[in-house]
């Protein structure tokens, strides 16, 4: 007969299993690749990749230069506009007053209704300040030249120099084209367009 406690230190005793040893013969036959990391990657591979990464023709070493319209030796006629004693710098000033015969006396009357506008203190700067004219103005290379109508204000010399342009033109206004002026501003109630060119030139000079 067997007693209750005599089952429980039987059921309490560990038991240990002998499993059979496998031969070293088995292991070392095995083939190294198999114990490799699945991440190593043989140089041959490698090369192969590189290979395969290189371009298939090599790029031409042969150097072309870009030819820039000068547009620094523009000559200009300098005028003063009567009524806003406003410094004007015209190219090719005959043809301008043929074609558009109103153009110096409708500038000069909005520059008048500038001044009006802006405070007492600003009018010097702004006399100071040169407006170039053209009849019509491109720029960049000879062969695909940008041809360009709006107003800017020149804040930049090195800008200037980097598209062969004069360099008295900074801190001045350039008008590219003045049929595009004469029509322009009558979207902005007249004195509107060259106002709004003035007040650039006072944010880069005054305010910085």
């Amino acid at each position: 007969t067997t007693s209750i406690a005599d089952e429980s230190s039987s059921l309490l005793t560990p038991t240990t299993t002998t499993l059979p040893l496998q031969p070293s013969s088995k292991i070392s036959n095995k083939s190294s690749s198999s114990l490799s990391s699945p991440f190593t990657t043989s140089s041959n591979t490698i090369n192969s990749r590189q290979q395969q990464q290189q371009p298939q023709t090599q790029p031409s070493t042969t150097t072309t230069t870009t030819t820039l319209i000068n547009n620094s030796t523009i000559p200009y006629k300098t005028i003063h506009l009567p009524k806003s004693s406003q410094k004007i710098q015209i190219s090719n000033l005959p043809l301008l007053t043929s074609t558009h015969p109103t153009f110096l006396t409708t500038l000069d009357n909005d520059l008048v209704q500038c001044y009006h506008l802006l405070p007492p203190s600003l009018h010097s700067l702004l006399r100071r300040t040169t407006i170039w004219c053209n009849l019509s103005y491109t720029y960049g290379p000879t062969t695909s030249p940008r041809k360009v109508e709006h107003l800017t204000t020149h804040h930049s010399l090195e800008y200037l120099y980097w598209i062969k342009d004069n360099p008295q033109k900074v801190y001045g206004i350039e008008m590219y084209c003045v049929e595009w002026f004469m029509k322009s501003r009558n979207y902005w109630n007249g004195c509107g367009l060259i106002l709004h060119e003035l007040c650039h030139l006072v944010h880069q000079i005054v305010f910085g």
